[in-house]
């Protein structure tokens, strides 16, 4: 593969994440936040399963463009979880931490990749993230408690009295 194209694959997943990210976690934000992350670590799994497979272009972009989408669905629900499920007060820490854990990924990840390619070529790179997204979705799974899915926004607006089940006060 040449650095051209490999470059290409690095263009299309960066921006499928951040033009996807804020339109999906606006579609799934009321799927339960274990859920989500677990089944979009499930889905990046499978991506980069796929990416080790590809024999041709074609296949590998598919793999990365699957792989943007799910880690797109990350960032949100993991900072919503961690914030259901801390005090009030901690919340700004909790979601500190999951950026940072997102940004410490990125960081790491770029030399560690190139490192595990450079020693087992781009598909022993693509099963190390494998393998790694495997554990996390397990670890989700077993370790992070249950929580809610986000409620739909309240009603506003000079009908909102009308809008509300109760037909409360506004």
């Amino acid at each position: 593969m040449s650095v051209s194209v490999a470059g290409q694959l690095v263009t299309v997943f960066a921006l499928v994440y951040a033009l996807g990210g804020p339109p999906l976690i606006g579609a799934f934000r009321r799927v339960p936040p274990k859920s989500l992350l677990i089944g979009a670590m499930l889905v990046f799994a499978f991506s980069n399963a796929l990416a080790a497979c590809a024999f041709d272009y074609a296949v590998l972009a598919a793999a990365r463009v699957l792989a943007a989408v799910s880690a797109a669905l990350l960032a949100g629900p993991a900072a919503a979880a961690a914030a259901a499920l801390c005090r009030p007060e901690d919340m700004p820490n909790a979601i500190a931490v999951t950026a940072s854990g997102n940004a410490l990924a990125l960081t790491l990840g770029a030399p560690i990749g190139t490192l595990i390619g450079g020693l087992l070529g781009r598909r022993g790179t693509f099963l190390f993230v494998t393998i790694l997204a495997l554990t996390t979705a397990l670890m989700l799974a077993v370790l992070l408690p249950t929580v809610p899915a986000a409620l739909p926004p309240a009603p506003s607006g000079p009908n909102c009295c009308a809008a509300r089940p109760s037909g409360g006060v506004c």
